[in-house]
């Protein structure tokens, strides 16, 4: 079940509370094509739409899609969002298992580590799933191996182009890399590394299980030789 139309009313009227030609007009569409969309004749919104909405008002695609938001932000009793603990930032937990950045001969267990541990950040959406991924290899230049990449839980439909995220595959594991979302195209991934050393390679979506888009970055020293962006875009 899809809880688009309920989530758009909601945000509308208690969020913006705004009218439905306001809040229309301030994501540039018309009335009645926003009608469509609140009143659910509009199966599949426009995602730069949804997409927009979504940032506007700090709300996951997943959530968007999967949660009555109504029910899951005010019921604050509500197990909905397991990783989340109070409302002072969020708290996620370390796999237990470490994130390529290299290629990906195969999920490398953590001896030291067989239970995840739970740790705290206080600028993590309460609202949102996180989960960090401690790397190994060179691939993702300046980040050392041992380096934690903390990662929000999305859609794998919904990954920007060119965004960084930790993806695990029912084959490899998870890798962190560099996303080039060709899903609505061929059906597949493209995983680029910060290393020029290592060549791009594809996965097909189906082999994709989970999606954590690039959230936080936990290193006990600091990148030498330069450093990258690897900020979500704001496109």
């Amino acid at each position: 079940m899809s809880y688009i139309a309920t989530n758009l009313k909601y945000i509308r009227t208690q969020r913006a509370k705004q009218t439905q030609e306001e809040f229309a007009k301030s994501f540039k569409i018309t009335r009645s094509k926003y009608c469509s969309y609140e009143d659910g004749r509009v199966q599949r919104p426009a995602v730069n739409f949804l997409m927009a909405v979504a940032k506007t008002y700090d709300v996951s695609m997943d959530d968007f899609y999967k949660r009555d938001l109504s029910i899951a932000i005010n019921n604050e009793s509500s197990n909905e969002f397991t990783d989340v603990v109070g409302t002072d930032g969020a708290s996620f937990t370390i796999a237990p298992v470490n994130a390529a950045a290299g290629y990906t001969p195969g999920v490398s267990q953590d001896t030291d580590q067989q239970a995840e541990e739970t740790y705290r950040l206080p600028f993590l959406s309460s609202q949102k799933k996180y989960k960090g991924f401690k790397i190994y290899g060179d691939s993702m230049w300046p980040f050392d191996s041992g380096t934690v990449i903390v990662g929000e839980q999305i859609d794998k439909v919904y990954m920007r182009s060119g965004d960084f995220a930790v993806v695990v595959t029912r084959s490899d594991g998870p890798v962190f890399k560099r996303v080039l979302n060709n899903l609505h195209i061929d059906g597949t991934y493209t995983l680029q590394s910060t290393n020029p050393k290592y060549n791009d390679y594809q996965v097909l979506g189906d082999e994709v299980v989970e999606v954590w888009k690039f959230a936080a970055v936990i290193s006990q020293q600091f990148p030498m030789g330069g450093v990258v962006d690897i900020r979500p875009s704001d496109n």
